[in-house]
């Protein structure tokens, strides 16, 4: 998908935002609040779509998914451990 969805643009935009092709295709989102992204990043982002709320919006999602991908990481070991 890195390839086939996305322009030059686009994927210079998303690797100064620190997206790599694998973290991309994993669907992985931001980690970094807007307030700790420098200019280039934030114009990056905004390049992207993505301006100070969605960006937000990005991150709290992303905190979820990694909440749920922890868990399902762990979890079956406390179940064979019963």
């Amino acid at each position: 998908r890195w390839n086939k969805q996305l322009d030059n643009t686009d994927r210079a935009a998303l690797t100064i935002l620190g997206f790599t092709e694998k973290s991309f295709n994993e669907d992985r989102g931001p980690t970094v609040t807007w307030s700790e992204l420098s200019d280039e990043q934030r114009t990056a982002a905004v390049t992207i779509g993505m301006g100070e709320e969605e960006w937000t919006i990005a991150v709290q999602e992303e905190a979820e998914e990694q909440k749920h991908r922890d868990w399902m990481a762990t979890e079956p070991e406390r179940i064979a451990a019963r």
